[in-house]
């Protein structure tokens, strides 16, 4: 196992070294692009481009490679110091079936799913999966000049199902208001706590869940994670037992950089756990 752990580290290095390189030879490249300006040569317009496109495309290669080699020993490993039963698929992702058809209830119009860093296992005794997902909206927009499609990202951030203990007979949803625009400031069911009104829109077919679930301890939890969430929050707690949480942080979990080595990767991978971790534990699932 350290022989391996050493092997990794080696490959993580030299893998490094090679994006900088591919970096260094990109600026390099929009240097000698830049003068082309001074001196007017096309020669050196094509020399500069050919080394800026050369160069880049050579780091994010070098960059993909890193993100395999985590993908392949340290991110399991990193994992397995969290998690019970982990699993772990960076290619996968939350499956369409639960973002598509499950009757979620989120504000988002979407076409496209798309996803990564597919994770199941367990927590404290808590059932959970979670990955990265994007949501595209497909618009055709009209101009005067006839007809263009536009593709705009709704949702880009971490999607995590797990147990739920209460039993519902409705679904409850809970969107942050501030992601939802001005149609939904005075909209959804009211609680008795003003500052849980003002930071969610509550939605349900059933009043009585509302109030079954969102005790004044519940609300303090909900935005007690809602504070630790590095994102806009939404909230899915359903009468089949789950609760979906969402957050909108507009970045995707486990990447690398040219500028990380083993263990500078090992420490950031744990900091994005443990700030998934501190949001089951703020709502307290398992109570």
């Amino acid at each position: 196992m350290e022989h391996n752990q050493t092997d990794l580290n080696i490959q993580l290095a030299e893998q490094s070294r090679r994006a900088k390189t591919g970096t260094v030879i990109g600026l390099v490249g929009l240097g000698v692009t830049l003068l082309f300006f001074v001196t007017m040569q096309p020669v050196v317009l094509i020399l500069g481009l050919a080394a800026a496109i050369g160069g880049f495309i050579y780091r994010s290669t070098r960059i993909s490679k890193m993100k395999e080699l985590a993908a392949a020993g340290l991110i399991p490993q990193t994992l397995s110091q969290v998690l019970e039963d982990v699993s772990y698929d960076p290619r996968g992702r939350i499956g369409d079936h639960v973002v598509r058809h499950v009757p979620m209830g989120f504000p988002f119009d979407f076409d496209e799913v798309k996803g990564s860093d597919h994770i199941s296992g367990t927590y404290k005794g808590l059932r959970m999966e979670m990955s990265d997902l994007e949501l595209v909206d497909v618009r055709r927009v009209h101009t005067k000049n006839g007809t263009r499609t536009e593709r705009v990202t709704v949702f880009r951030g971490q999607w995590i199902i797990c147990q739920f203990r209460r039993q519902l007979s409705a679904d409850v949803l809970l969107s942050e208001r501030s992601a939802l625009g001005q149609m939904f400031k005075l909209g959804g069911i009211k609680t008795e706590s003003e500052a849980f009104n003002s930071r969610f829109c509550i939605r349900s077919d059933s009043e009585h869940d509302v109030f079954y679930l969102l005790t004044p301890h519940r609300m303090e939890q909900v935005l007690h994670m809602d504070a630790l969430a590095d994102g806009d929050s939404y909230l899915r707690f359903g009468r089949d037992g789950l609760v979906h949480i969402a957050v909108s942080t507009g970045k995707n979990l486990f990447e690398v950089g040219s500028d990380r080595d083993a263990e500078s990767l090992r420490q950031k991978f744990l900091q994005e756990l443990a700030d998934i971790t501190a949001l089951l534990d703020a709502l307290c699932l398992g109570d």
